[in-house]
């Protein structure tokens, strides 16, 4: 039977995200363009002294996206799931071991899908238990991502939603407390830095859980597709 250590060697982590996602660099050109009409607006030195001062503040550049990758807790976490539920006998998983077995050898994809199914077949495994189990792998995985959405959907109704509502109750009392006399400033001010610290709660919360949302969909997707990618290739290695 397939233990933890083995599965963490036949499930490699890949890392790296979808390239629609990530942020493109602006062409150099693009860039000398802007730098010159840039110039262009710029007064001369010598008027410099005539203009108003603008009381304009530049807007700074947005912070940089973290890169999303395969997160070896969660990818330790979804193995584990597929340890507990190893099947009896020789599957899926000891199939993917043979092949892996058989990775430095000089044989093309073809040959070697057909020469672990032959190592598999000694020890009783049928073309049909091979995809079952394989699906049954599949199952096991979805259903720890039904658990992870059902604990992320309680974590972000306790750690924003519940946040959110007491910056809303602040910027409310905020208002009303701005209508009254000046002996009522100071607890206004009160409000404001209180106001500050419950957004930067929500915002720290906010990256957090979609940090981690993504990590999960891209470990998930990860480990799916090997899957996928084996079903399909042992269907059409294998199937006569």
């Amino acid at each position: 039977m397939i233990n933890l250590k083995n599965l963490k060697s036949l499930f490699i982590e890949e890392t790296g995200g979808d390239p629609k996602t990530q942020k493109q660099p602006v062409p150099p050109n693009e860039k000398e363009t802007t730098s010159k009409k840039s110039e262009e607006n710029t007064p001369a030195a010598e008027n410099t002294t005539e203009a108003p001062p603008s009381n304009d503040t530049p807007t700074p550049p947005p912070p940089p996206e973290k890169p999303v990758e395969v997160n070896p807790r969660i990818h330790a976490m979804l193995l584990n799931a597929i340890e507990s539920n190893n099947l009896d006998g020789f599957d899926y998983l000891e199939f993917k071991h043979s092949l892996q077995s058989l990775s430095n050898l000089p044989m093309d994809e073809a040959t070697k899908y057909q020469s672990a199914f032959k190592i598999a077949s000694t020890m009783g495994l049928t073309l049909e238990k091979l995809l079952q189990s394989a699906e049954h792998y599949k199952g096991v995985l979805n259903n720890e991502k039904e658990k992870f959405r059902a604990q992320l959907e309680k974590r972000v109704n306790e750690s924003i939603y519940s946040r959110d509502k007491e910056r809303q109750q602040l910027e409310t009392s905020i208002q009303q407390k701005q209508a009254r006399i000046k002996a009522l400033q100071e607890e206004i001010s009160q409000h404001k830095e209180a106001l500050g610290n419950v957004e930067g709660q929500v915002e720290e919360a906010v990256e957090k859980v979609e940090t981690t949302k993504n990590s999960f969909i891209l470990t998930f997707s990860n480990l799916m597709e090997q899957l996928e990618g084996d079903i399909q290739k042992i269907s059409q290695y294998l199937v006569s």
